[in-house]
């Protein structure tokens, strides 16, 4: 019983080390948030309406109690999903523009001016 002990024990270690993923530990990071910019398709889940499944988005602000996703869908409007009823479609490219954040800013953080 002790070998087998041993034999576990540098698989634990190398995982710790950030050595060998399990199959858990990637699917924990598919469910992890999406950063700004990605496009996505609304596959949905038990929260979504059935209206929004099949529409592409992009993120515009996730959290990560929830897991929910703010997106701007491709019909310009605005909707909340959780990250399990989203697919990737496209990861950002670092060059998107923030003028479009500049618009929704303007409200409830009180910097829109006078």
């Amino acid at each position: 019983m002790d070998s087998a002990a041993k034999e576990e024990e540098p698989a634990l270690t190398n995982k710790a080390k950030g050595g060998e993923m399990s199959d858990d530990e990637v699917s924990e990071d598919s469910t992890a948030l999406l950063p700004r910019h990605t496009k996505v398709l609304v596959t949905g889940n038990n929260r979504t309406k059935s209206k929004l499944v099949g529409l592409k988005g992009v993120v515009k602000k996730a959290v990560g109690l929830g897991g929910w996703h703010w997106l701007e869908m491709s019909d310009g409007s605005h909707v909340r999903l959780q990250r399990n009823a989203l697919t990737v479609l496209e990861q950002p490219t670092g060059e998107e523009s923030d003028s479009e954040e500049e618009e929704g800013g303007e409200g409830p953080q009180g910097r829109g001016g006078a």
